[in-house]
C-alpha cells in the first residue's frame, strides 16, 4: 500500500521562516545540531522531534586513537600519487641527471 501517496510535503527551513512563509499549514525547522527538528502546525502548536542516532560500536576514545592512522594512510596515498605523477612528468620531459 502507498499510504503516503496523498500526503502533502512539509517545507523544511534552516531557521524560523519570515511572515510570508508562516501562513503555511505546516512547516519544519531543522535544529542547529542537525539531530532534531521542530514541526509547526497551522494552529500555532509545535513539537520537537529527535532524529535517530546509531551506535557504530566504537567509542570516542577509539575514534580519536584511529585518527592518526587514518591521516597517515591518506597522506601516504596522496604522496604516492603525486610522486608517480611527478616521475611520469620528468620521464616525459626527457630530464636526465647528467
Amino acid at each position: 500500500m502507498h499510504l503516503t501517496r496523498h500526503l502533502s510535503p512539509v517545507p523544511v527551513f534552516e531557521s524560523t521562516p519570515g511572515e510570508t512563509n508562516r501562513a503555511l499549514a505546516h512547516y519544519a525547522v531543522v535544529e542547529t545540531n542537525r539531530q532534531s527538528f521542530t514541526l509547526y502546525g497551522s494552529d500555532g502548536r509545535s513539537s520537537l522531534h529527535d532524529l535517530p542516532t546509531y551506535n557504530d560500536g566504537q567509542g570516542r576514545v577509539e575514534k580519536i586513537a584511529l585518527t592518526p592512522v587514518a591521516v597517515t594512510a591518506d597522506l601516504t596515498i596522496i604522496g604516492g600519487y603525486l610522486g608517480c605523477w611527478f616521475a611520469y612528468g620528468m620521464a616525459q620531459s626527457g630530464y636526465t641527471t647528467h
